[in-house]
């Protein structure tokens, strides 16, 4: 997914651990990259977060379980 600038403008990021904060600007009809979206079934996200180090808590579908979110924790 893209996020579009509608407009000329600035944003700025916060301080992180680190203490550096620092200000993006963006000119109008520019592009930012925001996210990724990839479609896995349940034993492909079990065996991704068992090889990360994770184990998977809980599962949210929809009502026909086209789509899910998983919370994972570290093992």
């Amino acid at each position: 997914m893209h996020l579009e600038s509608l407009v000329q403008q600035e944003a700025m990021v916060p301080a992180s651990l680190d203490g550096m904060e620092f200000r993006i600007r963006f000119n109008k009809g520019e592009t930012i990259h925001a996210e990724n979206s990839y479609k896995f079934n349940p034993g492909t996200i079990d065996e991704m977060l068992t090889a990360a180090g994770f184990s998977g808590i809980k599962i949210w579908t929809d009502p026909r379980q086209t789509s899910a979110v998983t919370l994972a924790a570290a093992r």
